[in-house]
């Protein structure tokens, strides 16, 4: 190893090769952490964004969310001649459209079906809740199944809407 000694001269030592060793070493942990978190950097961050229903009456589809969960509209946007309405509800994105085009949509047999069949919203008071949803006029297809503390409504396009007391 080369190096300059006290009176600045270039020197060669093997004692100043270990030195070097221990330094490099003592950076090591450093070294690893900083290249742990530029990895962690690099990784793709997944998050919820929203979920998107394809509606046979976009308006009432709209209406029923806004009625019965206070849904909120954020946005009403065309995506490649499509339009989308966006609402907040229960502090989640949905998104709203009727089929693009002319294309063919399988009608909604109430069967069980692949693909989206149902939201699940958290309240508070399952009853309350109940029957505010009832007050408004949704059909109510389930309570309480097996003592469990939920509810099953029918929604638009038969997507079922569940609630959770928690």
């Amino acid at each position: 190893m080369i190096y300059f000694d006290k009176k600045n001269n270039l020197t060669q030592s093997n004692d100043c090769v270990i030195i070097t060793y221990l330094y490099i070493f003592s950076l090591a942990p450093d070294m690893a952490r900083f290249f742990k978190e530029r990895k962690e950097n690099l990784t793709m961050a997944v998050t919820f964004h929203h979920v998107h229903l394809r509606c046979e009456d976009l308006e009432g589809a709209v209406r029923y969310y806004e009625e019965m969960f206070d849904g909120k509209v954020t946005e009403k946007v065309e995506v490649r001649g499509l339009p989308i309405v966006r609402m907040e509800i229960g502090g989640e994105n949905i998104f709203l459209s009727p089929k693009f085009g002319d294309m063919e949509v399988e009608d909604t047999s109430g069967n069980p079906r692949w693909g989206v069949y149902q939201l699940a919203f958290t309240v508070e008071d399952l009853d309350a809740e109940v029957a505010a949803l009832q007050a408004k006029g949704a059909e109510l297809e389930d309570l309480k199944p097996n003592g469990l503390m939920m509810a099953f409504f029918k929604g638009p396009d038969n997507v079922q809407i569940e609630l959770i007391e928690a």
